[in-house]
């Protein structure tokens, strides 16, 4: 696809390929963060760890959601809260 779309990347970047677990693009960040695929959990750990520490940042009905999500470019679903 490269090749067809956007050959002149391939001369600044070579693609590689990750593990295709449902996990890839954690997996995808991990290996540019760290140079490895194996903190692809951790990753996605923290991940949830922001959002569920700041729900009112990416509920797209929040009145206090991040400014670069009230673009309209990212599509926020309602962050519902558990009754338990």
């Amino acid at each position: 696809m490269l090749v067809r779309c956007q050959p002149s990347l391939l001369n600044a970047a070579v693609p590689l390929q990750t593990v295709a677990d449902g996990n890839c693009f954690f997996r995808a960040v991990s290996r540019a963060v760290y140079g490895y695929e194996e903190e692809h959990l951790a990753l996605r750990f923290m991940c949830a760890l922001e959002v569920g520490l700041n729900a009112s940042s990416y509920d797209g009905t929040s009145p206090q959601r991040h400014q670069l999500l009230r673009q309209g470019l990212v599509v926020c679903p309602e962050y519902f809260k558990s009754k338990y």
